[in-house]
């Protein structure tokens, strides 16, 4: 594969985030409080490089806990997630809306129908209306919220982004996410030392790959891309990988919206055209950037022929529970796990502290840019989970109960 056919122009969206690439990881030890449980060990894998951050961040320490208040006290904090069709935002809502309920916060969460964009700037401007201390905005669209989030600005409410930034727009007063650079940096490492000396992968390379990516309308799909080729495109170029179908860049290799139907049509659609299957075209490895477009990329390999003892390794982020049980059963290669309750934990700590006028006490943050201004970020590291350590970190860590991966 031709270097040029990797560094071809970005969109928008991916030209924006590349420049707002984070370096301090920070340790959601900080934010234990808030999700009541034992810090996860950290992963095998070295951090890949990224640019430096707009500043420096100041020492990390503990914030103290709030103190508890009267149920409904604290006022009314508006949630809105991008949609409910897929099963992590209904879990990330739940969980979030149960911390600041702890927190003795009324929660107003809702849901936009299929991503959709406008649904979702009226919702905002509802919860405005309301008179909401603050708003928790996961965007459908990183690009499109700026102007509802102006009456926001107009009040003085806080606004968090959530797990995805928001861009052009001075009304972001803070942002909380797992470093998604760097879990792409351990999707594509995984399969680099899959695929290498030592690896699982036998008979030698070059080996045979394909790629794909997220939604092209969230800002997060660029991070987790350029975290995953940081480790990629070196082997890319030098030939030890190659990719038959020769689609190399974000744009081609993307899933509308991160659906399930959108992976597999695109994977089913690569193995008829380059001749992939167990007794055809070696595939050796498929680069998917979260859970959803791994399932759909798995179904479409087990329907080609493929099984456990032959599938290609198959990356993923999210563990949710049905990839879980494909991990279990060798369909699956790894997932890179963000715990849902530290990140929870951390937005509703951010939010309690900038409505209590309580910023100052709120650690460990690095200042990014989002195209208008400088905003504060938490990042929370992610960790690898493989067969070799699901039932360690997920069932012993309290995430799940082993029932639910049978």
């Amino acid at each position: 594969m031709k270097s040029q056919e990797l560094t071809a122009k970005a969109d928008t969206t991916g030209a924006r985030m590349k420049r707002i690439l984070l370096l301090t990881i920070i340790s959601a030890a900080a934010l234990l409080g808030a999700c009541g449980g034992p810090p996860p060990s950290p992963p095998d894998t070295p951090p890949a490089p990224s640019p430096a951050p707009v500043s420096t961040p100041p020492p990390a320490t503990p914030s103290p806990a709030p103190s508890p208040t009267p149920a409904g006290a604290g006022g009314l904090v508006g949630i809105s997630m991008p949609a409910q069709g897929l099963l992590r935002w209904n879990q990330e809502g739940a969980t979030l809306k149960s911390q600041l309920e702890a927190m003795g916060y009324r929660v107003d969460l809702r849901f936009a129908a299929g991503n959709d964009t406008a649904a979702q700037a009226g919702q905002i401007g509802d919860m405005i209306g309301e008179g909401c201390k603050a708003l928790v905005v996961t965007a459908a669209d990183a690009s499109a919220l700026a102007p509802a989030l102006e009456g926001a600005k107009a009040r003085s409410i806080p606004v968090i982004a959530y797990d995805h930034f928001i861009l052009n727009t001075d009304a972001v007063t803070y942002f909380v996410a797992f470093d998604n650079y760097k879990a792409g940096a351990l999707q594509g490492q995984f399969i680099a030392d899959a695929l290498g000396p030592g690896g699982g992968k036998t008979g030698g390379g070059p080996y045979n790959i394909e790629l794909v990516s997220g939604d092209p309308g969230d800002g997060s799909a660029a991070l987790y891309w350029e975290g995953a080729m940081s480790a990629l495109r070196p082997r890319i170029d030098g030939g030890s990988l190659n990719i038959l179908s020769g689609q190399a860049t974000q744009a081609q290799c993307a899933a509308a919206y991160w659906s399930v139907s959108a992976a597999q049509s695109r994977m089913a659609g690569l193995i008829a055209s380059n001749h992939y299957g167990p007794g055809g075209a070696r595939l050796d490895a498929v680069l998917c950037p979260n859970d959803t477009t791994a399932l759909g990329v798995t179904n479409a390999l087990l329907s080609a022929g493929y099984s456990a003892g032959n599938m290609p390794v198959v990356t993923g982020l999210g563990c949710d529970k049905p990839s879980v049980r494909n991990i279990a059963a060798g369909i699956q290669s790894m997932s890179v796990f963000d715990d849902i309750r530290i990140l929870a934990g951390g937005a509703a700590s951010v939010a309690d502290a900038l409505i209590s006028g309580r910023q100052r006490e709120i650690s460990g943050a690095v200042t990014v840019n989002n195209g208008a201004s400088d905003v504060p970020a938490l990042l929370l590291s992610p960790l690898v989970v493989t067969r070799d350590n699901y039932m360690q970190i997920l069932v012993g860590g309290g995430y799940y109960d082993a029932s639910d991966l049978e």
